[in-house]
């Protein structure tokens, strides 16, 4: 399988993933990074079986069209977390916008996502898995996970 993590940061996922047989390549725009990518992925199309976002979306302006490159630089699944806006109340000064658990499914939807699984992480209980419902009804997580496919 393979995987491009978008917005990888200190790219800590490359070696917490490839010790599962994954084939890691991570981008990350901050020159200083040690990423595999540092340019923009315009040009690259349907190269990795997944694409990942971990903590990104909230930094972006345009989640839509963010979400439609991801699903075009995918060719199977792509995942996305966030913090919960409920909770946060964007009190990150580099957040563009935080979303709550109801909002995520329909940006997916927008550019022809479907949900595949959901986590959410919650003080006292850590990481646990949810369904579509489940997660669009839980206002107290701290953060959330989908995994979407299409």
């Amino acid at each position: 399988c393979s995987l491009l993590d978008v917005g990888a940061g200190l790219c800590e996922s490359k070696a917490r993933m490839s010790i599962r047989g994954i084939r890691v390549t991570t981008q990350e725009p901050s020159p200083d990074s040690p990423a595999d990518i540092s340019s923009p992925l315009h040009a690259v199309e349907g190269q990795w079986d997944a694409v990942t976002a971990f903590d990104v979306l909230e930094h972006v302006d345009d989640p839509v069209a963010f979400l439609g490159q991801m699903k075009r630089l995918s060719r199977r699944w792509v995942a996305v977390s966030t913090p919960n806006y409920l909770l946060s109340h964007n009190s990150h000064r580099f957040h563009v916008r935080e979303y709550c658990p109801d909002e995520i499914l329909p940006l997916g939807r927008k550019v022809g996502l479907s949900f595949e699984a959901g986590w959410c992480q919650l003080p006292g209980r850590g990481v646990f898995q949810v369904n579509a419902a489940e997660l669009e009804a839980s206002s107290s997580t701290h953060g959330f996970c989908v995994l979407f496919r299409f």
